[in-house]
């Protein structure tokens, strides 16, 4: 027991070291900005000004290359961006940096897979999402998402209805687009099953009311309906 458990702290140790890097600063702001609320172009730009922080104390640093390639993606593919060019190939060039330094960082291919979906490069975010799928051996709403926008509506279900079985009860559902039963609402709409995708919209509003794309979701059901 004992040559065991001094095998997995080492491993443990090991596994920490190859995440973190060099400079504690660089992370403590990815922390910081992971906690800010992006609600208007200010809170956006705190980000990414904090990101661009984290960056310049380490540049080599995988995950805020991934952080920065999402941020300017998202605002691409979301409109929000004032030069869409420049963000475009700069986002593109973060990303690129990104996998050449950790081929295998979970979150950096999560991250980066996240940037490509919204610009639309729906088979690389898959790729990508797949490819973290492997290394850890459990699925996230973001390939749910990539593959029901792939078209493969019966793996994406699969995926969804095995990320609910499993989710805790009594924890709050992530903020943001990608919900699992919302994404499964959608995989019912799509699939042409529009009282399941009701009763999946009605579920998510009622879990948060306050939520934008809680309302979306549900308007969009209903006017397919």
């Amino acid at each position: 027991f004992r040559v065991l458990k001094n095998r997995i702290g080492f491993a443990e140790r090991e596994r920490v070291r190859s995440v973190l890097p060099a400079n504690l600063d660089a992370w403590g702001l990815l922390v910081k900005a992971g906690q800010t609320q992006v609600v208007d172009e200010a809170s956006r730009e705190a980000q990414r000004a904090l990101v661009g922080e984290a960056l310049a104390i380490d540049p080599d640093y995988a995950r805020a290359n991934a952080y920065m390639d999402s941020i300017l993606l998202v605002s691409v593919g979301r409109g929000l961006s004032t030069n869409r060019q420049q963000d475009y190939r700069d986002g593109q060039a973060f990303a690129e940096r990104a996998l050449d330094i950790a081929t295998d960082d979970v979150l950096v291919l999560r991250m980066c897979a996240g940037g490509f979906v919204a610009v639309s490069e729906s088979e690389r975010a898959r790729a990508l999402a797949e490819r973290a799928y492997q290394l850890t051996g459990y699925a996230d709403p973001l390939l749910v998402a990539v593959s029901m926008w792939s078209g493969r509506l019966d793996e994406a279900q699969m995926h969804c209805e095995n990320i609910l079985a499993n989710m805790v009860p009594g924890l709050p559902a992530p903020p943001g687009e990608l919900r699992p039963i919302a994404l499964l609402g959608n995989i019912h709409m799509l699939k042409g099953d529009y009282e399941a995708a009701l009763a999946c919209a009605q579920e998510d509003l009622q879990g948060q009311p306050g939520n934008y794309f809680s309302h979306v979701n549900l308007a969009n059901v209903l006017g397919n309906m």
